[in-house]
């Protein structure tokens, strides 16, 4: 058959073809209907097609042709440079055709003949021909796959936007990278991500300012850089929303090369319908946290003004912190001195530890020097040797310009608290400060309702209530009530202000040797009362004898006191009979020539 009319033949067959098949789902099955046109038109005993590990075999009726040829082995003998490579190879002519415009790699068509007339200027036509329609049907193929992917990328985008869990937006995105490329998401801190995710935290102060990674976080553009190996490619796609960026898509290419222009623009849009999924979800996730957290400081505004003593105050603060904010740690200070404060009850137990006073000290002298807030994800060595509690928040409490105490909130893992958690911590901290003020200042009203002006003991009015709370409550307990000898002459040898000082040396002797729980107090005048709860007599004899010493030996000028001891066991019922059994033997023990004890007797 001449040349022409053979080349006129296959080009209507391809056409044809085209006509017939063109809306087919899958445009690469037409490589198998190209090989059975060549077969059939050229008379072959059959052909073959391989790009990129796949194959296809055609052969004629006549011939039962197979892979014992090893399409392998003969596409391998085709030299680089060269479109049109003929063989032969047991009995039969074999012509290889290479394509390498084509953007399947590696694209050969392959005919075997035997004994074949075909003449040589045959092959450069059939190869023309070929690569015309070959290219068409490559074109089409790029197309459906493109067609494939944005149809894939748009049931995503549905996906996404139908979701307002953050964590559920990022397991479709994770399951749709997949199929891209090999790839993995870098979030920013602020994003809560649970633990079961393949996601990876940034880490702000251990990534390097010009990695790959934050190139495209901060400008907000795709970057690429090669690896240190010097063979594969990095790209890092930013996920961006219209409010900032939430991440990084990392994915690697191999052998230096990412992607073409047209996938790293359809990864680009990947990169964006992602970041804006993110941001709806993340941007529903405040609301309902704005809620919450408003719900908080108006539970908590509303709690801390219902007349709450202090020590209710910040165990109620204590506990809504731990509950909302997952601390490990809570302290509430209150400020002495620039250098001095004190912890108050309700802390937690860390702030009790002498193991951590050095760090405390460091952090409250920095605040009450700056008077200004903290939020440290890593306290690393920023107040000494390594602070065993990485993530630190410290809100200074001001009233009125002045300091007046200071909230610290810790964790021992570095950034676990996000900036959400500081703002609200903040909004919480000032809308209770002017309770906390209050609370100070009524505790500070009531102990000078009960407490004595000049000596700083309790009240008698107090002693009176405390020691019948006592005697309902326990098993038994001591009166000691004191007096100065000749305090008269001490007024008038000294004056009046040197008399005062006498009794607030002794007062100051009684509250030096005081346990918790016991009770000093102004009887009145220059008498003075010490309640011992649940001591016996013989041990309440002793430590009057103690004190009775001590005022002795260490008051100025030289001064004396006289003591009676009474004492109650369960059964007994009025503190006023404790009261005058106590005054009887302060009486018998002035009589005796005073600086002396004397214990009360029952008949």
């Amino acid at each position: 058959m001449p040349i022409e009319k053979l080349m006129t033949r296959v080009k209507q067959s391809f056409f044809d073809m085209l006509m017939e098949k063109m809306h087919r789902e899958n445009p690469s099955s037409l490589y198998e209907d190209v090989l059975r046109i060549l077969v059939d038109s050229c008379t072959l005993e059959g052909a073959f097609l391989v790009y990129e590990g796949y194959k296809y075999i055609v052969t004629s009726e006549e011939v039962s042709w197979n892979e014992e040829h090893n399409i392998v082995n003969i596409v391998r003998k085709v030299p680089d440079d060269q479109t049109i490579f003929s063989f032969q190879e047991s009995g039969r002519e074999t012509t290889v055709f290479q394509f390498p415009f084509l953007s399947l790699k590696e694209f050969y068509v392959g005919i075997v003949y035997k004994e074949n007339p075909l003449p040589p200027e045959f092959f450069p036509l059939l190869w023309r021909t070929c690569a015309q329609f070959l290219e068409y049907v490559d074109k089409e193929i790029e197309k459906e796959y493109e067609r494939g992917r944005y149809a894939g990328l748009y049931e995503l985008t549905m996906k996404l936007y139908s979701s307002l869990d953050p964590n559920q937006v990022l397991k479709y995105v994770i399951t749709a990278i997949d199929t891209i490329c090999p790839s993995s998401l870098i979030l920013s801190h602020d994003s809560e991500v649970s633990q079961d995710l393949p996601i990876r935290t940034m880490k702000y102060n251990e990534q390097k300012s010009s990695s790959g990674v934050m190139k495209a976080y901060v400008s907000g553009r795709i970057h690429i850089e090669m690896m240190e190996d010097g063979k594969n490619s990095v790209l890092y796609a930013p996920l961006q929303g219209k409010q900032g960026v939430y991440g990084v898509l990392e994915m690697i290419g191999e052998n230096g090369v990412i992607c073409s222009e047209q996938e790293m623009n359809f990864i680009e849009k990947f990169a964006h319908i992602t970041g804006a999924a993110l941001e709806n979800a993340k941007l529903h996730e405040q609301l309902e946290q704005v809620i919450e957290d408003v719900k908080l400081i108006n539970e908590t505004s509303h709690k801390l003004n219902s007349s709450l003593r202090l020590d209710d105050t910040i165990h109620y603060m204590t506990e809504q912190i731990i509950t909302f904010f997952h601390a490990k740690g809570v302290g509430f200070l209150l400020c002495i001195t620039k250098d001095k404060y004190k912890i108050l009850e309700g802390s937690t137990e860390l702030f009790f530890q002498t193991e951590n006073k050095p760090y405390i000290d460091n952090i409250y002298k920095k605040i009450n020097r700056e008077k200004e807030s903290k939020f440290i994800n890593d306290t690393d060595t920023r107040f000494g040797e390594k602070f065993p509690y990485r993530s630190l928040i410290a809100l200074p409490m001001i009233h009125n310009s002045k300091m007046s105490g200071l909230v610290l909130i810790v964790h021992d893992k570095p950034y676990f608290f996000t900036f959400n958690h500081y703002r609200v911590l903040q909004s919480l901290v000032h809308h209770s400060t002017l309770a906390f003020t209050n609370s100070i200042l009524r505790e500070e009203l009531e102990s000078l309702v009960v407490t004595d002006h000049l000596t700083k003991l309790y009240s008698r009015s107090y002693l009176d209530e405390q020691i019948q709370q006592s005697i309902e409550r326990d098993k038994l307990g001591s009166l000691l009530l004191l007096d100065i000898d000749n305090f008269k002459q001490v007024n008038d040898t000294y004056g009046h202000q040197t008399g005062d000082q006498v009794i607030i040396q002794v007062a100051s002797i009684i509250k030096n040797n005081l346990r918790d729980g016991d009770i000093g107090a102004r009887w009145g005048g220059e008498e003075l009362a010490v309640y011992l709860p649940n001591v016996p007599q013989r041990i309440a004899v002793s430590i009057a004898q103690r004190l009775v010493a001590k005022v002795h030996k260490e008051t100025v000028p030289h001064t004396t006191v006289s003591c009676g001891v009474s004492s109650w066991e369960r059964g007994e019922k009025s503190a006023h009979q404790l009261f005058i059994k106590a005054d009887k033997a302060l009486y018998q023990a002035k009589n005796n020539g005073k600086n002396q004890v004397v214990k009360s007797y029952e008949k």
